[in-house]
């Protein structure tokens, strides 16, 4: 093409910078410990997550047994008790051991609530770690845990009363409280 006769011309320009103060290159290693950190980071909570589920899960196992322990202890305690009742209806045990029995079946009833009531926290905290904590698991236990006082008392009350309640001699074969005297169905 002749220029002279058409009248097109054709250019290019180019502006290439000789040096800009490493802005380029320290962006680009901003974004790669951005990236790194956000990896770092993201492991990180992936680890405590794990920790976490593990640890709540070994605390349900932990507090399942140390209730199945506790409601044994009780279940023991109660048996003490009721035997102490007997020995001091015959007359071999002294009101003291009774009230020594009594107070000690009182504190396994203490340790197996609480030990129940671990169960249910950790629980929850299992759930929690694990990222599947829903507000009917909250409503739940809330219903678990506020049942009216008036309902809790009322069966302490059955159930020390039915501690405290005269055992029947004659069903265990003792008539007389005489220690010496046989049993009637003593050969």
């Amino acid at each position: 093409l002749d220029p002279i006769s058409t009248g097109l011309s054709a250019g290019v320009e180019a502006s290439i910078p000789l040096f800009t103060g490493g802005t380029t290159e320290s962006k680009v290693r901003q974004a790669q410990l951005n990236f790194r950190q956000a990896q770092e980071s993201y492991q990180y909570q992936a680890r405590l997550t794990e920790e976490q589920v593990r640890s709540a899960f070994l605390s349900i196992q932990a507090s399942i047994a140390q209730a199945q322990a506790n409601r044994q202890a009780l279940l023991s305690s109660e048996t003490a008790a009721k035997a102490t009742q007997v020995g001091f209806q015959v007359g071999t045990r002294t009101a003291v051991d009774m009230l020594t029995n009594l107070t000690a079946v009182f504190s396994a009833r203490r340790d197996y609530a609480s030990a129940r009531y671990n169960y249910l926290l950790n629980m929850v905290s299992l759930k929690l770690a694990a990222g599947v904590l829903a507000e009917q698991d909250l409503a739940q236990l809330s219903r678990l845990l506020t049942q009216p006082a008036s309902l809790q008392r009322a069966a302490l009350q059955k159930q020390t009363q039915e501690l405290l309640k005269p055992v029947d001699l004659d069903a265990l074969g003792v008539i007389s409280t005489d220690p010496l005297a046989l049993p009637s169905n003593a050969p």
